[in-house]
């Protein structure tokens, strides 16, 4: 008889198994985004610059229509150092992802949040990388390649600071 390997920490598997009750059952229906914003400074300086990445994810359910509605809400920051409260540049995005669920039953807020943390964002990311890669070339910047989204359960987080450079003008 061979032994199963449990992949991932015991917090990990018990969100995935939250979430596994919606995901099981749960078409993906649309995908919008509700707000934008990008901003950068005139001048900025050709060195390496720290970038934060921050994401929160909120998830509704509309029992009455079928759906759950999740949105992620990122930000991007980029400023000289981590002690700076200068924005060098700064981009917002939150996006609608709406699923249609064939049924309710045994389906709980904390299986739609836990589905709305780890699906919707998956879900979402691609969306999001793709907007940041495109904001950043408009604003006359390189542009910026956000990496992919880490395993549930592996160390990096959408949260960790990458350091990268930014340069002003056109290339």
């Amino acid at each position: 008889m061979s032994k199963t390997k449990t992949v991932g920490t015991a917090k990990s598997r018990s969100k995935l198994d939250l979430a596994e009750v919606v995901s099981r059952q749960v078409e993906l229906k649309e995908v919008f985004i509700t707000r934008i914003f990008a901003r950068r400074c005139a001048h900025i300086e050709d060195r390496a610059h720290t970038v934060a990445l921050r994401v929160n994810v909120d998830s509704k359910a509309n029992r009455h229509k079928g759906l759950i509605h999740v949105n992620p809400q990122f930000l991007l920051t980029a400023s000289l150092d981590e002690a700076s409260e200068v924005d060098l540049v700064r981009i917002e995005a939150e996006y609608c992802l709406q699923y249609r669920l064939s049924s309710f039953a045994d389906v709980r807020k904390q299986h739609i949040d836990a589905f709305g943390r780890l699906n919707g964002l998956y879900n979402a990311w691609p969306y999001w990388r793709e907007f940041v890669q495109s904001a950043t070339l408009r604003m006359g910047l390189p542009p910026l390649t956000i990496p992919v989204l880490p395993p549930v359960g592996a160390k990096r987080r959408p949260q960790t600071k990458a350091v990268g450079k930014a340069k002003s003008g056109r290339r």
